[in-house]
């Protein structure tokens, strides 16, 4: 059974398109490794939103093709890659028209008046020209008739501390159902495919017969498990105090997510049990669908397009506006 808001839809205005200009693969010189990243570019195909244009000197924009996780997987991941920025051939003469994507837990400020597109980033480090993007997440569907718990955490604690004590608060509940399922390793980097597939197995049917579900921070200020539950129609309670995300001038997330301190952990049961009080099966329907309806409408992969317009029209009006 799927469901999905059935509040208003997004209405886009009609503008000109973006114009971009992609740097190519013989333009610049990684290792096949940090090769090896989401095609950014790809991003970029809906023509009624984007404009390729032959030269920099038309372009609004200038795009890195690919992501820059790997450059950015070292033990100074910011210096980095401002020492690879410099060696691009249009970065000296256009820093501010340049964007770069990145889903690296990376979450700390990179000092560059260009355009970053961001899975984690924290809203501290954050600049005018920094934009959270969504982690990918494919969609598993939801449903309302498996429910068993009031809340639910499975996945690794090995990221950050927040989780293991996270997990000896929900194994204190005594008001509330919970399930707890954890291991030392995130699941895509068990050794088999038997293991892989097992453990994502878990995670998602977990998901769809809990309530609520725990998103603490991991390696950055973001989880990729905090889109996934949103996708599958939950309430996330987000743990992560300094935390930018997507869209959050016209995304309402207080209608469909939680957020709880993370120094508010220990109070993790009294903080849901009120609110289940309040929330009568009714209420957590809406919220479940419109938990849904944030990832159908915004977040999904299929929308990003959208959301990047959206992001670098913003830039363009604030360059109008210092001319």
């Amino acid at each position: 059974m799927d469901f999905l808001y059935r509040g208003s839809s997004v209405i886009l205005a009609m503008k000109t398109p973006i114009r971009i200009y992609s740097y190519t693969y013989s333009d610049f010189h990684l290792t096949e490794k940090q090769r090896n990243g989401y095609a950014s570019v790809n991003l970029f195909k809906r023509t009624d939103l984007f404009e390729k244009v032959s030269s920099p000197q038309k372009a609004d924009f200038i795009i890195f093709p690919i992501a820059i996780d790997g450059i950015l997987e070292t033990s100074t991941p910011e210096e980095s890659l401002l020492t690879f920025l410099k060696t691009l051939p249009l970065y000296k003469n256009y820093e501010g028209k340049h964007i770069f994507f990145s889903f690296h837990d990376y979450s700390d400020a990179i000092r560059s008046s260009s355009i970053f597109f961001r899975a984690s980033v924290k809203q501290s480090a954050a600049t005018t020209t920094t934009f959270a993007l969504p982690y990918v997440v494919f969609d598993e569907g939801t449903t309302l008739e498996t429910i068993e718990y009031h809340s639910s955490f499975v996945g690794s604690t090995s990221t950050n501390i927040l989780r293991k004590e996270l997990v000896e608060i929900l194994s204190s509940f005594n008001k509330l159902k919970f399930y707890t399922n954890t291991v030392d390793t995130f699941h895509e980097n068990l050794p088999s495919i038997e293991e892989k597939q097992q453990r994502k197995k878990l995670f998602i049917e977990t998901i769809h017969k809990s309530l609520t579900v725990c998103c603490p921070k991991g390696y950055g200020v973001q989880s990729k498990r905090f889109f996934e539950v949103l996708s599958m129609g939950r309430v996330p309670i987000l743990i992560s105090d300094d935390i930018l995300l997507p869209l959050e001038e016209k995304i309402e997330y207080s209608k469909a997510i939680l957020r709880l301190s993370e120094g508010s952990i220990s109070q993790l049961e009294n903080f849901l049990a009120p609110f289940f009080i309040a929330n009568k099966s009714q209420d957590l329907i809406e919220r479940f669908q419109y938990a849904r309806f944030i990832w159908i409408e915004y977040l999904q992969p299929s929308k990003w397009g959208e959301l990047i317009e959206y992001n670098l029209q913003k830039c363009l009006q604030k360059t109008k506006e210092t001319v």
